[in-house]
């Protein structure tokens, strides 16, 4: 009977399948949080710091996140969809942050300039 599937074959009962198939979820679950926490430094440092940070890294991380995320979808596989999402979302944020950081930075520092030369046009007024 070339129909027997690996489990049956070796007579392993159904608690010990459960059992295993828990633990690999749980496994599973570890690493999307692990995943999860190796963002959490470059968050802060984002956040706190006005840093650059590599465009090229978080370009090409959100690409393979959405590409692993699309397949993790696909197979159902929970705790890769999780630290998909998670990483897509960091890196969007991340990127989100630089934009605005140039756009707003430059536009602060215009206003900075033109309020220092109002207070310095001022000054020799008086």
């Amino acid at each position: 009977m070339s129909g027997y599937v690996a489990i049956h074959k070796y007579n392993i009962n159904d608690e010990l399948v459960s059992f295993i198939i828990t633990m690999t979820q749980l496994v599973g679950y570890i690493g999307a949080l692990l995943l999860i926490c190796r963002f959490l430094p470059m968050l802060r440092d984002q956040i706190n710091n006005t840093r650059p940070v590599n465009m090229y890294f978080i370009i090409i991380e959100a690409g393979a996140s959405i590409c692993l995320g699309i397949s993790a979808v696909l197979l159902h596989a929970y705790p890769f969809i999780i630290a998909n999402a998670f990483s897509l979302l960091t890196t969007v944020f991340i990127i989100c942050l630089h934009i605005y950081r140039e756009y707003w930075g430059k536009r602060e520092a215009a206003t900075l300039n033109m309020e220092m030369s109002a207070i310095e046009m001022s000054e020799v007024e008086v």
